[in-house]
């Protein structure tokens, strides 16, 4: 870890150094005298042969949550809805969030092909529609040069590309973050060009609707977003009441679907929002050991806890309880929980690709390229920092959303795969840091970089 940590010191020195800006800045001119089409046409083939290579190279295992992905598509593409897949023999349901096997059963009726191979072959699309996305999101924020630097960053990011290929929802949820926020900024656009902007305000929140049926733990994005959209824009409520009344609109669909397709559930929101599970095995009496899946004995409690009572309430009064009595060793938690959410070996490795197993990647070939994607993962992560810290006039918002990430997986539990969708707005970051460009304040001057 330490020898990763200083490699990545003496490379973003080396970067900062007078020889290393000629060389950034040539050769990000000399990207964007590429055609558009040659280079979107060259990063679509990049990002996809990268991503095939590793889906014929191993089976991954059946895991309980991708048997959970596959089976619920499959029955939403036939029935409609998942109701008898999520059915218990005891009466109780499923709660499992429904964004990631509704999208699925999308392709599968698309498609006509279902299974778990159609599902990587899904994700795989997924992830040349995110590569794509990076470059226009640039050109919609005015750097398209860094937007370039990013897609080719994400063409080639292990950690990204392998889990392409392993029916998770992580990589449908990481095109819907970046898809949020190019449609906000279009929206921002507008407004500052006296347009109503709410058609890109209803992409927007649409997608965000989606993400939000996807990963429900960012239930606290649509007020951060109000937010800095209301600190972009004050004294203009009147220009906002369109685009914000689309976006609501919008962001409504798909939790009706949800609801819908969930009838005779009991609840409000008729999904899971796993707050009893990751918050008991981020604070509990027992062992925080800083890892989203926790220990053996505090599996075995939250079982019993849990039995008997579908939405674990007792685990999560037990959690609170601890918690309130107890606040300094939460607080001496939270360095854990952030390590294991940016810091810690990027999942997707070892048993996801069954590591010396048959059907697996070889043993050796799997340590390489963790190893790989792991000291790729850290230059990702600080260069995106630094880029967008540079450029906080006009990025501070993303920022606030890594920060807001970083506050609620420090109270709850994480695993490394759940600092996934941030991976593009780093990888921008990273860009920016590459070649900084000349941009516009907040206060309309020009400057330099």
């Amino acid at each position: 870890m330490w020898i990763i940590a200083a490699i990545v010191t003496v490379l973003l020195l080396a970067g900062a150094s007078p020889p290393g800006r000629r060389l950034r800045t040539g050769a990000s001119t000399l990207l964007m005298r590429v055609p558009r089409r040659t280079f979107l046409l060259s990063l679509v083939l990049t990002t996809g042969g990268l991503r095939l290579a590793l889906l014929a190279a191993f089976t991954p295992p059946d895991t309980v949550d991708m048997r959970e992905y596959v089976e619920k598509a499959k029955a939403i593409a036939a029935d409609g809805h998942p109701r008898e897949q999520e059915s218990r023999p005891d009466g109780t349901r499923v709660y499992r969030a429904l964004g990631y096997p509704l999208a699925l059963a999308g392709w599968y009726a698309a498609t006509g092909w279902t299974g778990t191979s159609s599902a990587r072959c899904f994700n795989t699309v997924l992830a040349m529609l995110t590569a794509w996305l990076l470059v226009v999101t640039g050109e919609r924020l005015r750097c398209p040069a860094e937007g370039r630097i990013a897609a080719l960053l994400m063409a080639i990011h292990l950690p990204h590309a392998i889990f392409s290929v392993i029916p998770y929802g992580e990589t449908w949820a990481t095109l819907l973050l970046l898809g949020t926020l190019a449609a906000l900024h279009t929206t921002s656009d507008a407004l500052s060009r006296a347009r109503p902007g709410a058609g890109p305000a209803a992409i927007a929140g649409a997608l965000l609707g989606l993400l939000l049926i996807t990963r429900p733990e960012y239930l606290w994005l649509p007020a951060a977003i109000a937010m800095t959209g209301f600190l972009r824009h004050r004294g203009s409520g009147l220009k906002l009441l369109t685009p914000v009344s689309a976006g609501l609109l919008a962001l409504a669909i798909p939790f009706l679907v949800n609801h819908a397709m969930r009838v005779g559930y009991p609840g409000v929101l008729r999904i899971s929002v796993q707050g009893g599970l990751i918050l008991y095995f981020g604070n509990n009496p027992l062992e925080v050991n800083g890892h989203g899946n926790g220990t053996p004995a505090t599996r075995e409690r939250l079982a019993e806890l849990s039995r008997g009572d579908p939405l674990r309430r007792r685990a999560t009064a037990e959690a609170l309880g601890w918690m309130k009595a107890n606040p300094l060793s939460v607080l001496a938690n939270v360095p854990k929980k952030l390590h294991h959410l940016w810091l810690a070996k990027p999942e997707g490795f070892d048993w996801h690709v069954r590591a010396g197993q048959s059907g697996g990647l070889p043993l050796g070939l799997n340590r390489f390229l963790g190893a790989v994607g792991w000291l790729q993962w850290l230059l990702l992560f600080a260069a995106g920092l630094l880029g967008l810290f540079r450029f906080r006039d006009r990025f501070a918002p993303l920022i606030l959303l890594i920060l807001a990430q970083s506050a609620l997986f420090g109270l709850l539990s994480a695993v490394p795969r759940f600092h996934l969708p941030f991976e593009p707005v780093l990888a921008l970051g990273t860009g920016l840091l590459v070649r900084p460009v000349s941009t516009t304040s907040t206060r309309g001057r020009r400057r330099d970089r």
